[in-house]
């Protein structure tokens, strides 16, 4: 479907509120200095592995039947 109709602008006062957390928030973040690979690293390993029967119990995306040529 096609439309001409212009869309409204974005009034980011009305659409997109934010409060004094988010924008505390923002300050904060932008403090941070940027990882590198070895700090990025280094975070990823505190992140705790999911128990065995957890990672059994995990829903896998269903795949496609393969394309045959035919």
């Amino acid at each position: 479907m096609i439309s001409n109709a212009r869309s409204e602008r974005l009034d980011l006062a009305r659409d997109l509120p934010t409060t004094a957390e988010d924008t505390e928030a923002q300050r904060r973040v932008r403090t941070i200095r940027p990882l590198d690979l070895e700090a990025y690293l280094r975070f990823l390993d505190q992140i705790p592995m999911p128990a065995p029967s957890e990672q059994r119990n995990r829903r896998e995306p269903r795949a496609d039947r393969p394309f045959v040529i035919g």
